[in-house]
This record gives C-alpha cells, structure tokens and sequence, in this order.
C-alpha cells in the first residue's frame, strides 16, 4: 500500500549558529513528517548537488530541486544568523537568499499526486502564493506563514511586517504562525489579525512556545499545553514550531482528530528542543517515532502530567498507525 504524500514547498535553509547545519520550515517539516511514516516530498530551489541535498535525501525525504533560471542564484543558498535573547526572543539575519520559486517555475513541478498533505512553507517570501490555487487542486492546503511576516533591511536584520492576504486564502485553508510571527505593534494588533485571518482561513493554527499552542476553528478555540522542559534541559529550540506543524497536520491526516492532532504536535515538538546525549543541531534534533515511544515509557510521570494538563487520557491510536505506516512499502 502506497504511502501518503507530504509535500513541502520552500527554500531549504543555512543557519549559521552555532554552527553551520541545514534548516527551514520545509525541511523540518518534510522530516517530521517522513518520521512518522509519510512520503515527504520537498521542492524547492538550492544549489546543484549541495550537500544538504544529500543530507536531507539520507533520511527518506526526496528533494525535488526546481531549475535556477537565473545564474546569480546558481550558488546561493538561503542563509540566516539566528541570535537568542535570555528570554528567547529570536533576532534573525540575512546573509544571502536563493531565487524565488514561482507561478512560472509549475510546469517544472514534479507530478503531485491526490489526497496528499500540502505545506507552504516559505523563509522569505520566496513561495508565490498565486501558486496555491493550483496546490488546493492535490488537497488542503497548509500555508506556514512565518516567511511572509518576514522582510530584510538593508543590514540584514530582519523586520517583522504586515502580510496582506485579501484573497490570497480560502476557505479550506489552514494557516500556521507563531507568537514570533505576531510580534508587529502590540497584543491588540496580534489579535486583530488573528481575527483577519479566520475570516478567510478554515483553521488557524497558533504556536507559543513554551505558552504552548491554540487551534482556531470556526467557533471552536483549542488551548493546548506544552511539554514541561526544563531550562537546563532545552537544547536546540529552532525549527520546533516546523516540528509542531508537521506533526499535528500528519496526525489530523490519519485521525481527523483536531484536539487529539494537536496533544500530539505538542508533545512531539517538545521532545525536539531536549538534550540529550551527543545530539546536534538541526535535522538531527528531530525527534522519531522511537524516539517518542522511549519517552512515554522512561518519562512516564512526566509524560501523565502533560497528558493531564491537556485533560488527555491517552494518544488513543495514532502511535499504532504511525508504526503501521512506518512499516508500509511503497510499490
């Protein structure tokens, strides 16, 4: 039986610190989601036979890497400095970015195929949203907002700035974005456009960090909360929002379980930002199937408390069916 396709749309990405390693939304979430038994899909534009390619492929996702139409961009790769504040409040840089992926660059797509999970996941504006009309035609459509929030000055540093989506979303859409993401004028403004974006979206889902995450729908508003980590505990906290999403949409996917899909997420996300013995930076903080089942197992009480807080007696049977689908060859 053939496995369900996740396709993730957007740059694949350098982070600088603290030391260079792969990253972005599209490769954290194509991960995420190829761990939990997916056939993840990136498309994107990078470098030929950039070792990140290589790095990325070793773990099971394909990397569909779209022609580079303009020679500037044939050695450039998407390149950010994160730096993190005491209260881990992140100020990011731009070093250099690679070209666009546009409504032009379809007709190279690779062939999608039906019912498949769709992520837009952009770093900076580089996803053209009048590509999305044709993406909804494979499925419902996820759009990760963070890079449209996000705009370089002239130093690099990046600015967060209003995303203006008249009928850019639809009504089946579901959009991700971060308390981050909302950090432009205050609480009031955050709010105002959480309300802006229910109006055209279909579910809206919020991450807070160690505040934990909210799922909008229609009328319906899910708090959910964090796994309980330590701060001598916390390893490498970016890409855990990429992590969340991934998670929750594979596991609303299979289960069609709103609230069950987001404990999930929730769990699985924290288990990202852990240290743990000889573990990096990057990809390789990603956590695995295993690697959840080992903590519901060695970490049991906290494991019980985080269900109890989410009024959770168990993740019914999404662990078995992700091990089904881990299990599944494609022909």
């Amino acid at each position: 039986m053939p496995k369900t396709n996740f396709y993730a749309i957007g740059h694949i990405t350098c982070d600088l610190l603290p030391y260079s390693h792969v990253s972005g939304g599209t490769t954290n979430s194509a991960i995420t989601a190829q761990h939990l038994g997916f056939q993840a899909t990136i498309i994107t534009k990078c470098p030929t036979k950039h070792p990140y390619i290589r790095e990325i492929e070793k773990t099971g996702v394909k990397v569909y890497n779209l022609p580079i139409k303009n020679g500037y961009f044939k050695d450039k790769n998407t390149t950010f400095k994160n730096v993190y504040a005491k209260n881990d409040r992140r100020t990011q840089y731009l070093s250099e970015t690679q070209e666009t992926i546009s409504v032009d660059d379809l007709t190279s797509f690779p062939k999608l195929q039906q019912d498949s999970v769709l992520l837009v996941s952009p770093v900076l504006k580089e996803v053209d949203t009048k590509m999305f009309s044709y993406l909804r035609k494979f499925g419902k459509l996820c759009v990760a907002a963070q890079g449209y929030y996000r705009t370089p000055l002239t130093s690099g540093k990046i600015k967060k700035t209003i995303w203006h989506t008249n009928q850019i979303l639809k009504k089946n859409d579901t959009i991700s974005l971060s308390d981050e993401d909302l950090a432009i004028n205050g609480a009031a403004n955050a709010n105002q456009i959480i309300k802006d974006l229910l109006s055209q979206a279909h579910m809206l889902i919020y991450t807070r960090n160690k505040n934990g995450s909210v799922i909008y729908r229609a009328s319906e508003l899910l708090n959910i909360c964090a796994l309980k980590v330590h701060k001598n505990e916390l390893f490498d906290i970016t890409g855990a929002g990429d992590v969340y999403v991934g998670s929750f949409l594979v596991a609303f996917k299979v289960s069609g379980d709103i609230r069950l899909s987001a404990i999930f997420a929730s769990l699985f996300s924290g288990l990202k930002i852990i240290k743990k013995p000889n573990r990096q930076y990057g990809i390789q903080s990603i956590p695995t199937l295993n690697d959840l089942i080992t903590f519901t197992k060695s970490n049991k009480r906290t494991y019980i408390k985080f269900l109890r807080d989410n009024n959770c007696k168990d993740l019914g049977n999404l662990l078995d069916i992700f091990e089904a689908q881990l299990a599944q060859t494609d022909p």
